[in-house]
């Protein structure tokens, strides 16, 4: 669902009867605008919210407490961690079907909307988001869309960032100004020897 960072994956699966798609947001703008313009389905592109960072089909948090004897302090199926060796904390959802592991701080392309525009579909993740800053969100962005074309986009993207900054949620831009970590023809090569 999240994973998808080539085109070529996407048409093969396109001819098996996948019909849309999303595009991986752990890959470089650059990279996902060329998934884009490569690809015979339509395309979902996140643009807001937690960034999902990983999942497993384990109950990680109750497999935790369960073989360590501790009772961990956390809102129920949800748990606050910080990485080891990293300067970042994140959220682990657990629920029926596994555990999910999301960025804390949420992705930010409002002033991007014009590179992006070409994707069939614009996701905002709400999870995590309270009521209030779910709707500031969707409102932000659904106003900023509506003036893609006009001079006024410039000054909603402006106005509507410095509200959503007042809100106090740690906001980024992900991976999109980030070069790919690796490259196939490198795994390749390593593989090989």
């Amino acid at each position: 669902e999240t994973l998808n960072t080539n085109p070529n994956t996407l048409n093969t699966l396109a001819t098996t009867g996948v019909t849309s798609a999303f595009v991986a947001n752990v890959i470089p703008l650059a990279e996902q605008l060329d998934i884009k313009h490569h690809t015979n389905i339509p395309l979902v592109l996140q643009i807001a919210g937690v960034q999902y960072m990983m999942s497993s089909k384990r109950a990680l948090i109750s497999n935790y407490q369960e073989a360590s004897g501790q009772e961990l302090s956390h809102i129920p199926g949800v748990l606050t961690i910080k990485p080891q060796g990293l300067d970042f904390t994140c959220y682990a959802y657990e629920d029926s079907r596994g555990t999910t592991i999301y960025s804390k701080t949420r992705l930010m392309m409002l002033d991007l909307l014009k590179q992006v525009r070409d994707f069939d579909y614009l996701y905002i993740e709400t999870l995590f988001m309270s009521p209030s800053e779910a709707i500031e969100t969707v409102h932000a962005y659904s106003d900023a869309l509506a003036h893609l074309d006009d001079l006024l986009y410039g000054k909603y993207v402006k106005e509507y960032e410095q509200l959503l900054h007042q809100l106090n949620i740690p906001m980024d831009r992900g991976f999109i100004d980030e070069a790919t970590i690796y490259h196939l023809e490198d795994v390749k090569r390593r593989d090989a020897s």
